[in-house]
């Protein structure tokens, strides 16, 4: 957070505020504060796809944390439609990347929802053959964590 605080006016102008928002955003996140970003990530304003696409992936991470499954399973059809939409704005391994990380994702709300541990394992031990993949190590942990919980 000092980072930001010593760094922000390295930033362009019409930039500042989402680049802050969206890093206020991450750390809240890193530091298991699930609420606030929820607050940052909706005043970000940007038709960059890439920072969209980065903004979806953080609002699926508080939704499972949070364990809200249904805005979790609208997100996920957000960012699909997203993908979709621009794939041709990405090499085909970012690209699969993407989709992969939607592909886990997925699996691992819906095995969390229903708390099917053996599922969630299988997942883990199919990811651990997947380094294609949009956020790994953070999908491999939460498969982990919840198989074990």
């Amino acid at each position: 957070e000092n980072f930001i605080k010593d760094n922000d006016h390295l930033l362009k102008d019409e930039t500042k505020s989402s680049v802050v928002e969206l890093c206020r955003a991450a750390i809240g996140l890193e530091q298991g504060n699930f609420e606030s970003p929820l607050m940052y990530l909706g005043n970000i304003k940007t038709k960059r796809t890439e920072t969209r696409i980065y903004i979806k992936a953080l609002l699926l991470k508080i939704f499972l944390e949070l364990s809200l499954f249904n805005e979790a399973e609208l997100a996920i059809d957000s960012l699909r439609h997203l993908l979709s939409k621009s794939e041709k704005n990405f090499s085909p391994l970012i690209y699969q990347s993407y989709r992969n990380f939607l592909k886990y994702y997925s699996g691992i709300v819906k095995a969390k929802e229903k708390n099917k541990k053996e599922k969630m394992k299988a997942i883990a031990e199919e990811l651990k053959k997947n380094y294609a993949v949009d956020e790994y190590k953070w999908l491999l942990d939460k498969a982990r964590i919840y198989s074990d919980s």
